[in-house]
């Protein structure tokens, strides 16, 4: 009671100097009680204070300090529960009453199991009343019985267990009989090649007639597109005279609100498509057809008109690149701002270009929020974790997803990553009211960016396709001037699934959500006929280390 006190000044204790007798066991279960450690020696006390534990409903826990030996009885949620587990059926507190020590060896041996306890212990039972005055226990096992029971006791205040049992955590059979825990060992990240060097943009073949070749031709631009998580969820087939252009849905994700972040990408691959054609002197006309598994069909013929879409950003398609590092701040001149202005208004979009440090600082912020609520959304967590590819074999053997490499993280950052990458981890976080560094990445980053730029256009047919044909081409312009473009669309994307009826977000969630992009909105000044294509983050910094890899032609195209 002394070390309490220590401990705990404030505690309340209720002392039983004379220890627990027949007379006193009324008072000590009281109603008071909501769990009894039983760390009795005497067999007739730890019968009868089950027997009284069980018609309170109380819990008892009780470590014998002899291989590691936990029960765990709970009478509060199994009030019929038979006391030790029912291996004495029939025992009364009563039957033991002046019971010689050496008596009580039997009843001692069912309840601990006399197949189960150590053999040291099994051989001083015979020495009792002998060389030994009473069990024998080592400090070392009464130390681990306290912790044992602190733990039990812990899980049975917070209802983080509810199991009744009995266990072991005999560490002697645990070593000696090699059952250690597995140790992973790290695997050196070896960076592929390709991931590091960017492939060289194919030769144009000699232009005589819009055939097969030609076509294949253009799909190895359509293929550098972005799309969310790189999962490239885009098929072409050719149909003599034309490429009918889809969305491969089983590539789609809970982001994916009704294949908006889809079209999105496929609009960006048919923007690249047109850039190429037009190269060759040949123009794309594109049809939207009724059929809802076909997004648009496009024809080709032969012009050279001079005013064909702008070539200076084509020679930039294969060079596009996400661009995660760090920036440093250099104002963006209005010269880069008009330049990327034109792209988007010859893509029929425009651009709001956002270079106030508080504006910025607050969206930064306004991220680092839906980053968090990404991370503590068990469904979204679970797709996150989906899109990152940890490995070289990984990266090269699906040539999709979220390359770490990409990600230019430093050592800590990618260890932090790992940790919140445990699918345990959104539940005990949105438990205990955590995560609140999750968003401090992009509020860092957000530090070091030179604008933010959002990207949109007119709302109406096809939105979503013009969008991505739009985003591509503000991109490859912002390419042309060096700049490091970020995409930071999930905000938006969610935004749109929190606000519609068909809503699979929580009804928490959709608040946030609707609060965070409504804040998003009012900074970037989006207007009621603004469709919202992409928020990319615009810094002026050194190219990437790694760009992510893309799947083959044969896996996106037929004929």
């Amino acid at each position: 009671a002394r070390e309490m006190f220590e401990i705990d000044p404030y505690i309340e204790i209720d002392l039983f100097s004379d220890g627990l007798t027949q007379e006193n066991m009324a008072d000590f279960f009281d109603g008071k009680l909501d769990l009894v450690v039983d760390e009795c020696d005497d067999l007739f006390a730890k019968v009868r204070i089950r027997e009284c534990a069980k018609e309170h409903g109380i819990a008892v826990l009780m470590d014998t300090s002899d291989g590691g030996l936990l029960d765990i009885e709970r009478f509060d949620l199994e009030p019929s529960r038979p006391i030790f587990h029912g291996v004495l059926p029939h025992l009364r507190a009563e039957d033991l009453v002046g019971l010689s020590t050496k008596d009580k060896i039997p009843f001692v041996l069912a309840i601990l199991g006399i197949e189960e306890m150590s053999g040291q212990l099994a051989g001083s039972l015979i020495e009792i009343d002998k060389t030994l005055s009473t069990w024998p226990q080592l400090g070392s096992a009464v130390t681990l019985g306290g912790a044992l029971i602190a733990h039990s006791a812990r899980s049975v205040f917070l209802d983080s267990n509810s199991s009744s049992g009995r266990f072991r955590i005999d560490l002697d059979k645990l070593i000696s009989t090699g059952q250690e825990s597995p140790v992973s060992i790290p695997v050196v990240s070896k960076v592929s090649a390709n991931a590091l060097h960017l492939p060289k943009a194919p030769k144009a073949p000699t232009f005589s007639k819009v055939d097969e070749q030609f076509v294949r031709y253009l799909i190895s631009f359509a293929i550098r597109a972005p799309s969310g998580g790189n999962a490239q969820p885009w098929k072409f087939v050719w149909r003599s005279p034309e490429l009918h252009c889809s969305i491969d849905k089983t590539r789609a994700s809970f982001l994916d609100f009704e294949g908006s972040a889809s079209k999105l990408a496929l609009g960006a691959a048919v923007e690249n498509i047109v850039l190429a054609a037009a190269n060759s002197g040949v123009r794309t006309i594109i049809q939207y057809p009724d059929d809802p598994s076909c997004e648009c069909i496009l024809r080709f013929e032969q012009h050279n008109n001079p005013s064909l879409p702008n070539q200076d950003i084509f020679r930039h398609i294969f060079s596009r690149a996400t661009n995660r590092n760090l920036g440093n701040k250099a104002t963006m001149s209005s010269h880069e701002i008009d330049i990327l202005r034109s792209a988007a208004q010859q893509a029929g979009g425009s651009v709001r270009v956002v270079t106030g440090d508080e504006d910025i600082v607050t969206i930064g912020k306004l991220l680092g929020q839906c980053d968090k609520l990404r991370f503590l959304s068990s469904r979204m967590h679970t797709e996150l974790v989906s899109e990152l590819r940890w490995t070289l074999e990984q990266v090269e053997s699906t040539k999709d997803g979220i390359d770490l490499e990409t990600l230019e993280l430093p050592p800590a950052d990618r260890a932090i990553l790992k940790v919140l990458s445990r699918s345990d981890i959104p539940t005990f976080l949105n438990r205990i009211g955590g995560g609140t560094a999750i968003g401090d990445g992009s509020i860092k980053a957000n530090a070091h960016a030179s604008s933010m730029l959002l990207v949109t256009v007119p709302k109406g047919e096809a939105q979503d396709f013009r969008g991505g044909r739009c985003m591509q081409s503000v991109w490859l312009a912002a390419t042309s001037l060096q700049l490091a473009i970020w995409p930071q669309g999930v905000p938006f994307f969610l935004l749109r699934q929190a606000r519609s009826e068909k809503s699979q977000l929580t009804n928490a969630e959709s608040k946030e959500l609707i609060a965070l992009g409504g804040a998003l909105e009012k900074c970037m000044k989006v207007g009621s006929d603004d469709h919202v294509t992409m928020l990319f983050r615009c810094s002026h910094s050194p190219p990437p280390s790694a760009f992510a890899l893309r799947r083959s032609i044969d896996d996106v195209y037929s004929a």
